[in-house]
């Protein structure tokens, strides 16, 4: 989950015109924009180019960690490359729910 701190430095605040509720409202905003597209992604060939947007939307550490979680899942649960891929993005967005 982007901590606020991270959020801070995405957005280039000095922490002065946001305070933590409205970091916290711009990151569900962000999580929310993720999940959206992830839900109206295409399982054919569009699906690794989706993949890849939605991650943009992670700081880069998680993004490792979301693209390592995808490649477990395939090859643990021997499930289609764009299926783990949705598995790992969804896993992510629980994580940060919780």
């Amino acid at each position: 989950m982007l901590s606020l701190d991270n959020c801070r430095d995405l957005l280039g605040c000095d922490g002065e015109e946001l305070d933590a509720a409205d970091l916290e409202s711009i990151r569900d905003q962000l999580y929310s924009v993720a999940r959206l597209t992830l839900e109206r992604s295409p399982t054919s060939s569009g699906q690794e180019s989706t993949f890849k947007d939605a991650l943009t939307f992670f700081p880069q550490l998680e993004r490792e960690s979301i693209e390592e979680r995808a490649a477990v899942i395939e090859f643990e649960g021997k499930l289609r490359r764009e299926v783990a891929e949705k598995s790992a993005i969804s896993q992510a967005m629980q994580d940060w729910n919780n």
